[in-house]
């Protein structure tokens, strides 16, 4: 199993939105199409050159006047159509996601923010301090630091332990969110995130898959109904979105063995080559 940034270079999608289809950032936050069926494009290496080769100019790049839609995404040419998502960076990527919502959610009018809302260099930065405070707050009341998520220099692999222990104590964790308007609903999404990223990320061999795929989607519209500031990264678009479909392909069981975790824990030796 390869993470997200190694199958967009090998698919050659490096503008893509999606790996596993042609939703755009503004499609998953359209709550009226999350209630459309949303399944995985699957295309074989053969199918990623006939796009490439339709597409490319003389010397061989990608036209890259054309629409991403147009292009499919495609930036590079396209080596093969790895299978799988990236699982522990489903609960990893979650759980930044979360704390940075979170970070903003305590120092920002959200009010008057929307998912697309760029932060100011300055914004940014308060958003940084907030998160760090929060930090601070979780790991004196809980033990987990939660920092590492953000800042540290660790390992995924090692990280990934403190995300999955975050998103598992939603609750306990949003009794320390100081923006009580919010705080309620930002405890209910982790909760609904860590249950998916727990099926995904197991070796659950009996998952009932319509039920799954029912749990997913609810989440995806409670996020856009209750958090319209929310903004529904790629990784948690497939989460969402196409977690169910990839546990249904490999026969209700969930996807722990397609773990980059092996990978990931190679990275410390590998840099040292």
């Amino acid at each position: 199993m390869v993470d997200g940034k190694a199958r967009k270079l090998i698919t050659g999608k490096g503008g893509s939105y999606c790996n596993d289809c042609d939703h755009t950032v503004d499609d998953v936050h359209d709550i009226n199409k999350t209630l459309q069926p949303t399944t995985i494009e699957y295309a074989t290496k053969e199918d990623l050159v006939k796009v490439h080769n339709k597409i490319k100019q003389r010397d061989g790049t990608v036209n890259m006047t054309l629409s991403s839609k147009d292009r499919k995404g495609m930036t590079t040419t396209p080596l093969d159509k790895p299978e799988g998502m990236a699982v522990l960076h489903a609960g990893l990527n979650s759980s930044r996601l979360i704390y940075k919502m979170i970070g903003r959610a305590e120092c920002m009018d959200i009010s008057k923010m929307s998912y697309s809302t760029t932060l100011s260099a300055e914004g940014k930065n308060k958003v940084k301090n907030a998160m760090y405070d929060f930090g601070q707050r979780v790991y004196t009341h809980m033990g987990i630091k939660i920092m590492e998520i953000g800042y540290s220099n660790s390992g995924d692999g090692i990280v990934g332990n403190t995300a999955k222990e975050f998103l598992s104590r939603a609750t306990e964790m949003a009794t320390l969110i100081k923006n009580r308007d919010v705080a309620d609903d930002i405890g209910y999404i982790t909760h609904r995130l860590w249950v998916i990223v727990s099926h995904l990320n197991s070796d659950i061999g009996d998952i009932n898959v319509r039920k799954f795929e029912i749990y997913c989607r609810q989440t995806h519209r409670e996020i856009l109904a209750r958090l319209p500031w929310f903004r529904i990264t790629p990784t948690v678009h497939q989460i969402l979105d196409h977690s169910w479909e990839w546990i249904s392909w490999n026969g209700g069981r969930g996807l722990l063995k397609w773990s980059e975790e092996g990978l990931e824990s190679a990275q410390k030796k590998d840099k040292r080559l």
